[in-house]
Order: C-alpha cells, then structure tokens, then sequence
C-alpha cells in the first residue's frame, strides 16, 4: 500500500466511492525518465468535488492532472498526459526537474468495481 494514501487502501478506497454513487477518475503515473516528482506505479484518485486522495507528484504535475481528471468524468473518455519538466526557469509555470512523465487519466473505473473489490481482498 502506498504511503502517500496514509493508511488508506487505495482499492477500497475506490470501492467505497463507487458503492457511494460518486464519480472518480483513477491517475496513474505510467512511465518515468529522468528525474521527476514520483515514480512509475504512483496513483491517485479524483473525486469529481476535485478531492485528491494519493499523489502523482504534486505542483503543477498534480494540477494539471487533477484539471484532466475532472474534464474526464465529466466526458468519461480517458486520457494520456505527457510532462516535459524541463523548464530552465523556475520563475517559470513549469516543473524543473529535468525528467518526463506519463500519466494515464481514467474515469472509467467504475466499471472495473469487482476487479478493485478483489484486490482491495487481495484476491489474485
């Protein structure tokens, strides 16, 4: 379990909102190269009030997914992120920590509840 849900399991997480009826929208950090703010397998999930539970690196990274995890949910059509974070400048809007980023936005959970129901039983 990752540390940055704080105790919390992320699969039951994910179970307890779609059984509430709330929408959410799963972030996952899919590839990595260089350095950048977290690293392949980080996640986090987006309640459509933009409630951020985990982390995929926080600053403008986090942002910006969060601003594509709402616009997901609400046309429910995933989506791939790519972050340069290579900005000279760190007046700049931009991340500077030198790497890249992937990150895949997927609203479409919900239709996966018993695969998370399993995992969150630790059922293979």
């Amino acid at each position: 379990m990752p540390a940055v849900f704080r105790g919390i399991d992320p699969y039951r997480k994910i179970v307890e909102l779609i059984d509430g009826g709330g929408g959410l929208a799963a972030v996952l950090v899919l590839a990595t190269q260089g350095s950048t703010p977290q690293r392949v397998g980080a996640r986090a999930i987006v309640e459509p009030s933009g409630r951020l539970w985990g982390t995929v690196g926080g600053g403008a990274v986090e942002a910006e997914a969060c601003r594509a995890a709402l616009q997901a949910g609400r046309s429910q059509r995933p989506c791939l992120l790519d972050f340069d974070m290579n900005h000279l400048d760190a007046a700049d809007d931009g991340p500077i920590c030198g790497g890249r980023m992937r990150i895949l936005v997927d609203p479409t959970v919900a239709r996966h509840r018993e695969s998370f129901a399993q995992a969150a039983r630790g059922v293979g």
